[in-house]
């Protein structure tokens, strides 16, 4: 026994020995200036840049330390990538088990410049390793993960820190922002003997402050990844504005799943697009319009392609985006709810909810990304809708006002956006009502309120218009009915073409007492357009277009109304004079005869 311990203790001392041999060779032999003579001609020759070494240290048991590494732009002056601080460090006693486990690798406030000259030039486009790494890309392709080369000895890196990073971008030419980003890093990686068993996890958080054209958003968030999964939590902040945006991504590195999340408590879209008005204005005036355009022109029709083969196969992205409460055009949204899906070029809104304008909008969409003609399909639901609110808003350039609460149901379908595909393509059907309303400064209503002669028509208030629509075919069927103050009206089938050159819609109107003594007043046709109650009635028609409405008597409901009134009229007398005495019924009485022969007259 006491031999062993005398081996034992033998073996200890030899291996401490030549552990304090090897540290004593490492640190007279290894110093500064050889270390540098041996990294700094090979760093300088592969960047094509002076590049600089502060003091180094090397410990065999503990690992490697440089301090102040530094690569210099190609004048040689200012710094273009400055690493305070780089630490290794690693166990020795498990590289005995053909394991090499790095216990600690640190980048300690590492700092990249990143600018571009006025010429366009990036102060990286010269670095000889790039050119040679795209000569490499063209030439080759990379190994897949089943190909790779399996490695001698398993590598695992207990904790890579990345602390205080710094990466500023600068443009001359102000066409794309100016960003200064501060990022801490921290990942642990288990490599094994080959990239097939690679295993990583880290977290990545990071501060950005970017600047351009006068708009500067400031960008917080904190990102957890591993093989599988991107989960992130980003907040955007612009002037008074903020939005987040938060969700994951499951097999980003096959076929990606993305699910983002977009949420705020109060976003002014009224004050974010006058903050970014301006943008892309220095794009034009740098020739990027006039490239595009000429671009366009030479694409021919045929060759275009749909939005969804430009997406990457097997795409999928969902999420929900949620605003608490908004302003759009002087026009407060609230609790704004928008739940979506991308999944095999299908664009999906499943629901969309939000209040404004004293009510509700509900609506749900399917866009097909495959056809090169954008296709879609939906319906829209509006629940009480005020719609001066919802015009001032939204249309405040329409000189045509229309007051009241709206209430439709829609479904639609179609293809295209653009004229005239949308007025050929587009189909809807579904019914609608508007109580308690007005309609001001309306071509119709001014037109009708010229043909007979009142001015006060110019405007109608109602306290119902309802009816159905129609759309197919370029034209929209229309039927509907209003009951108003001082005007009703009800219509047959009338048609209008979606590009408002061409009207024709024949439709009842009725007045009230008030307004039909005005107008019996002005017209003898009038007497015979007047009921029991007093209400005048006529039948007129509405041609010509949208802008110019002809409205015109509809003369054959005319002549049927005025002859339908001297009927009633005609035997109202004669049943009065036979009032006074009983007539017998007999066909030979010459009063039954004169009866028969008027009814004859009249068509009856």
């Amino acid at each position: 026994m006491n031999k062993v311990i005398k081996v034992l203790a033998a073996i200890v001392i030899l291996l401490a020995l030549v552990a304090v041999g090897l540290t004593v060779f490492v640190k007279m032999y290894l110093t500064d200036e050889r270390l540098s003579a041996l990294i700094v001609p090979h760093a300088e020759k592969a960047l094509g840049r002076q590049v600089e070494l502060g003091k180094i240290n090397v410990s065999l048991l503990k690992g490697i330390t440089v301090n102040d590494f530094t690569v210099k732009e190609a004048d040689g002056n200012t710094d273009f990538v400055r690493i305070k601080g780089f630490i290794l460090r690693y166990e020795l006693m498990p590289i005995l088990q053909k394991k090499l486990v790095v216990s600690e690798i640190q980048l300690v406030e590492p700092q990249i410049i990143l600018s571009r000259d006025k010429t366009g030039n990036f102060n990286f486009s010269s670095l000889p390793m790039l050119e040679k790494a795209v000569k490499a890309d063209e030439k080759k392709k990379a190994p897949t993960t089943s190909q790779a080369v399996a490695i001698p000895i398993a590598l695992t890196m207990d904790t890579i820190k990345v602390s205080k990073a710094r990466v500023t971008v600068t443009d001359a030419r102000g066409e794309i922002p100016d960003v200064d980003t501060l990022a801490d890093l921290v990942v642990s990686v288990n490599m094994g003997h080959d990239l097939a068993s690679l295993r990583y996890n880290g977290t990545l958080t990071f501060s950005s402050d970017a600047k351009y054209q006068g708009v500067q958003p400031h960008v917080t968030g904190k990102i957890d990844f591993d093989n599988n999964q991107v989960s992130y939590g980003i907040d955007v902040k612009l002037d008074k504005e903020a939005i987040r945006l938060a969700g994951a991504v499951q097999g980003y590195m096959k076929t990606p799943d993305i699910e983002l999340n977009v949420s705020s408590k109060s976003l002014n879209i009224d004050h974010l697009m006058a903050l970014t008005a301006g943008l892309g204005e220095t794009a034009k005036h740098a020739g990027v319009s006039k490239q595009t355009s000429t671009t366009k022109k030479k694409t021919d029709k045929k060759s275009a392609k749909s939005i969804g083969s430009q997406l990457p196969a097997g795409l999928k992205v969902h999420g929900q985006v949620q605003i608490a409460e908004a302003m759009y055009k002087n026009l407060p949204v609230r609790d704004f709810q928008l739940d979506y899906l991308l999944e095999n070029n299908i664009f999906t809104v499943s629901r969309f909810i939000t209040k404004t304008a004293g009510g509700e909008i509900h609506k749900n969409i399917e866009l097909d990304l495959n056809q090169v003609e954008l296709a879609y399909k939906g319906q829209l639901e509006v629940k009480a809708i005020q719609m001066d609110q919802l015009q001032a808003g939204l249309f405040p350039q329409i000189p045509e006002r229309l007051s009241g609460a709206l209430s439709t149901n829609l479904a639609f379908s179609g293809a295209g956006l653009q004229w005239p595909s949308l007025r050929d393509k587009l189909n809807m059907t579904g019914d609608y009502t508007l109580s308690n309303g007005q309609l001001q400064n309306v071509n119709i209503a001014k037109t009708i309120a010229e043909v007979v002669g009142l001015s006060q028509l110019k405007d109608i208030q109602f306290k119902d218009l309802s009816g159905n629509m129609e759309i197919h075919d370029g034209k929209m069927l229309l039927k509907y009915k209003m009951d108003g103050r001082d005007v009703s009206l009800a219509s047959e089938e009338g048609v209008v073409s979606l590009d408002g050159t061409a009207v024709d819609m024949p439709f009842h109107l009725t007045f009230s007492p008030e307004i039909s003594e005005k107008l019996k007043q002005r017209s003898a046709l009038a007497n015979y357009l007047t009921d029991d109650t007093g209400q005048t009635s006529m039948h007129l028609k509405v041609t010509g277009s949208v802008r110019k409405p002809r409205v015109t008597l509809d003369s054959s409901g005319v002549q049927k109304q005025v002859t339908d009134t001297l009927k009633k009229k005609a035997f109202e007398e004669l049943d009065r004079a036979l009032e006074s005495e009983e007539q017998d019924t007999d066909k030979s009485d010459p009063v039954a005869i004169g009866r028969e022969l008027l009814k004859g007259f009249f068509g009856q």
